[in-house]
Parts: structure tokens; C-alpha cells; sequence
């Protein structure tokens, strides 16, 4: 919620990790839409939607073993 809108606004895309606070999934739906934006709660660990600004919203897998 405290990403300022300068710096969103010249984003090409974002990667969005799981997160439950409810200001944060209302602000983010203005970028993914609110069905995107509910599936971030329930994201597995190491799991983020990648937006690009496109009309869809992309689950990507970045797990590593060390």
C-alpha cells in the first residue's frame, strides 16, 4: 500500500508475492483486477503473478535450491 504511484506508474511489470493484508489486495487490483488479485493470498511459497500490463496475469514458479 505504501508503493508510491510514480514509481508504479512506470513499471513494465511487477512480480507479486502471496499477501494477505487487505489494503495491499485492493491496491493491486487497480493493476491485475480483482480475480488476479484474489489468487495472491493463497500463492504457494516461491509463487508470484507476474503482470506486464497486459490483459493477463501470469503464475510463475521461482524456487532454487541453494
Amino acid at each position: 500500500m505504501n508503493v508510491p504511484r510514480g514509481f508504479t506508474s512506470q513499471c513494465l511489470w511487477m512480480r507479486l508475492f502471496s499477501m494477505r493484508e487487505r489494503a495491499d489486495l485492493k491496491y493491486f487490483e487497480e493493476y491485475i483486477g480483482a480475480a488476479d488479485a484474489a489468487r495472491l493470498p493463497s500463492l504457494p511459497k516461491y509463487h508470484y503473478l507476474l503482470w506486464d500490463g497486459s490483459a493477463e496475469t501470469t503464475l510463475c514458479s521461482g524456487s532454487r535450491t541453494l
